[in-house]
């Protein structure tokens, strides 16, 4: 008899092992809510007007709302002594709160940010990173450049 306990002691054990080994089939650990990642701009538009240069974008509230911003930019002289097919450095220009004075809010959702930073005969590249309330920040968004002429522009 002792044998015969020893064999479904031995069986419980292995059925016991197989269900926690088996789980619930899922690939991976849940990811709970704040830790999603959100969505990328993908319509960074940039377009020079008066002194300044003025940047667009749509903000998504899935799958998590941007609550900060982060404004990369990169500047190339056009007289022709920058090298146009070098890689860009784009450095952080500056960091928003989404409630910030210097973004404008415009009808369906887009904000505005006026880069007044400029210097004219430049070509100036951006591209924006949307941040979560929990720190986490999405990929940057589209290039997208403007040459900032010697004279002013018009609107």
């Amino acid at each position: 008899m002792g044998k015969r306990v020893v064999i479904v002691v031995f069986a419980a054990a292995l059925l016991l092992a197989a269900a926690f080994l088996q789980g619930c089939g899922v690939k991976a650990d849940p990811a709970p809510p704040e830790t999603v990642r959100p969505k990328p701009i993908t319509d960074l538009e940039v377009k020079p007007a008066g002194s300044t240069i003025l940047l667009r974008w749509s903000v998504y509230e899935e799958p998590a709302p941007m609550t900060r911003f982060r404004i990369f930019r990169s500047e190339l002289e056009t007289d022709g002594t920058d090298c146009p097919d070098c890689p860009r450095e784009h450095i952080l220009l500056v960091q928003l709160d989404a409630e910030d004075a210097n973004l404008r809010k415009e009808e369906g959702g887009r904000l505005v940010y006026t880069d007044a930073q400029i210097r004219p005969g430049r070509l100036y590249g951006y591209y924006v990173v949307g941040c979560s309330k929990a720190g986490l920040c999405s990929e940057e968004s589209n290039r997208a450049e403007a040459i900032f002429p010697q004279g002013p522009v018009s609107e």
